[in-house]
């Protein structure tokens, strides 16, 4: 059974992620675009709420957590069967973490945004396989999935960062002297954890 703290944590997580996805969710709605004009801009850009995506899927996960603490069973055990995931917990990283990496690439309006998001799938992917090789007789099975997701995590991670880093300095130029240069701090920060994170 789950501590006291991270069963708040998991109710703590589920209200503020729900919540921004309610908040992203009407940004979207009423977003007129550039010219203050265009009604539901969003929806004919869906690209720009991924965003809300990946917070609607974080939400279903935790929401799948929380029923778990109030059923009194552990998140393993339970979780995945309420939330319709399957039977692995954190399965919807699968779909939140290429929306984040497409969102990112997105925002700064840089180049390979699907790949990238393939990816970093296929990095979850290849991980996760690892689970299916319990035991001793199945070690190497295991440790050959892990080194294989490894290895695309790598490349992953170089090929990701130098587009990053490509992009922020273009528009870090671009911005030079005008009123966007005050919007490079909070993108800069955003891109230093993001890749804190990975």
């Amino acid at each position: 059974r789950l501590s006291g703290g991270a069963i708040a944590a998991h109710w703590i997580t589920f209200i503020s992620m729900f919540s921004c996805t309610l908040f992203l969710g009407y940004s979207s709605w009423t977003a007129k675009g550039p010219s203050s004009k265009q009604r539901y801009f969003a929806g004919y850009h869906e690209e720009y709420n991924i965003s809300f995506y990946v917070n609607l899927f974080a939400s279903i996960s935790y929401f799948g957590k929380c029923l778990a603490d109030v059923q009194g069973h552990n998140y393993a055990e339970v979780g995945p069967y309420i939330i319709g995931l399957g039977n692995y917990a954190y399965a919807d990283y699968m779909f939140t973490c290429p929306m984040l990496v497409f969102d990112l690439l997105t925002q700064l309006r840089a180049p390979y945004r699907l790949t990238a998001g393939v990816l970093i799938y296929s990095v979850l992917l290849t991980g996760s396989a690892a689970n299916f090789y319990p035991g001793e007789r199945w070690r190497a099975g295991a440790w050959g999935w892990f080194c294989f997701s490894a290895t695309i995590y790598t490349f992953a991670y170089v090929f990701v960062y130098m587009i990053v880093i490509k992009q922020y300095k273009r528009l870090n130029d671009l911005s030079a002297g005008t009123e966007a240069k005050k919007a490079m701090f909070p993108l800069k920060l955003a891109i230093v954890t993001f890749f804190s994170m990975w």
